[in-house]
């Protein structure tokens, strides 16, 4: 079984060409497997305290009782370097039937929880892992035993994704795959129809999700809207239209492609072209049906622009100050006091919206840049802030009642 290993535990990798970017997708097509397990009869879990002398016995010969039978699958390799990260984690190992035979493979976090959900058993009881003050944890052969009961209940398939030496996912039948490869290739394909010039800059992979971002390089477009923005009042040097794909295998709700215009190199995002992962017709030929309509999406997102460039504003940084201080569980304190301090030097008078929204987006920004976030991490970052596009920036300034509404 071919199973290498692209990524470290919890490691991010920055793909700062287009050879890079293919060198990944060509590892994921040749690397990832899936399997197709039914749940009562062909799942098992298997659980093992992370002691300092672990019983080699444990892992030999694996048997996992089920009520009315008995599951036999392989043994642990319990001294691989995915198995320790394992047990140092949750201890749940999972026996399922991989290329025509039966394996006991190491999980990570991600698909423990999976296999909570898979199992109707997502609770504190089977989540807890550390003792609080009140509550003990449940020891985790009790929890495998649990879910191996749990699991005799259920009549359907599960999707499970090997990757990376170990058990990533475990999803629904009704979790529809989408090979990334495929995927950039449509999106490629398709943008560079209108953006015969679009170009790969930059992108972002972990265990879980890959982010690749494109620049249009559509000039005429650009300086238009650079010039709109400018009469309004803003003071932009640089604009490009850029688009952002996004998509994970490991439980992501939908594959995005969403529009950003980078003005004097901060990320503005704006409209989104999403596509779910679940539904009868989800498909790659669908994502690209999908993005015929990326001409829309790009016009109204220069609309977007374009409004708030038209909403004045008497006071740019206490605008942006009652914002971040309103949701500040999204913007750091440290980076949001230095973009706010660096407006009250910028803005003696007026401003408008953009230039708000602007300096949400450049706190993300150097947030990204400084604290190596993940793609999730920053993926919901980017989300939350999009949504900040719709604020009322005209009644923030004088209405201190503004978000009782």
């Amino acid at each position: 079984m071919k199973n290498e290993r692209y990524l470290k535990q919890g490691e991010t990798k920055m793909l700062s060409n287009r050879e890079e970017l293919k060198e990944y997708l060509d590892f994921r097509k040749d690397n990832d497997v899936w399997s197709f397990p039914y749940m009562a009869s062909d799942l098992g879990v298997v659980g093992l305290n992370n002691y300092p002398l672990l019983l080699p016995g444990l892992c030999k010969n694996v048997v996992i009782k089920k009520s009315h039978f008995e599951l036999k699958s392989g043994d642990i390799d319990y001294e691989s370097e995915e198995a320790v990260e394992c047990l140092e984690s949750t201890g749940l190992f999972v026996a399922f039937p991989l290329e025509g035979k039966m394996c006991t493979l190491p999980t990570s976090s991600n698909a423990f929880t999976n296999i909570l959900m898979r199992t109707d058993d997502y609770c504190g009881t089977m989540t807890r892992m550390e003792p609080k003050a009140n509550k003990k944890v449940l020891p985790i052969e009790e929890k495998a035993a649990r879910l191996n009961r749990d699991m005799e209940l259920h009549g359907d398939i599960c999707r499970i994704l090997y990757r990376d030496k170990k058990v990533q996912a475990v999803l629904s039948k009704e979790y529809v795959i989408l090979p990334v490869d495929e995927l950039i290739g449509v999106l490629e394909d398709v943008l560079s129809k209108d953006h015969p010039d679009i170009k790969f800059t930059d992108g972002m992979i972990s265990e879980e999700y890959l982010v690749a971002r494109y620049e249009l390089n559509s000039r005429g477009i650009e300086e238009e809207l650079r010039l709109k923005l400018n009469d309004l009042g803003s003071n932009i040097n640089t604009l490009k239209a850029c688009v952002q794909f996004s998509t994970s295998d490991i439980g992501m709700s939908s594959v995005s492609a969403d529009v950003f215009f980078e003005c004097d190199g901060v990320k503005i995002f704006l409209s989104s072209i999403k596509m779910p992962h679940k539904g009868t017709d989800t498909s790659v030929d669908l994502f690209r049906d999908k993005l015929e309509d990326f001409g829309n999406a790009l016009k109204e997102s220069e609309e977007q622009i374009e409004r708030l460039g038209n909403i004045e504003l008497n006071d740019v940084p206490l605008v942006v100050e009652k914002i971040t201080s309103h949701y500040s569980s999204v913007f750091p304190e440290k980076i949001t006091r230095e973009v706010i301090d660096e407006l009250k030097l910028t803005f003696k008078s007026g401003g408008t919206a953009i230039d708000a929204y602007m300096a949400l987006n450049d706190i993300i920004d150097r947030h990204a840049s400084t604290n190596d976030l993940s793609p999730s991490r920053y993926l919901q970052l980017t989300e939350q802030v999009g949504k900040m596009m719709k604020l009322p920036y005209d009644r923030i300034e004088s209405d201190d009642h503004i978000w009782h509404i």
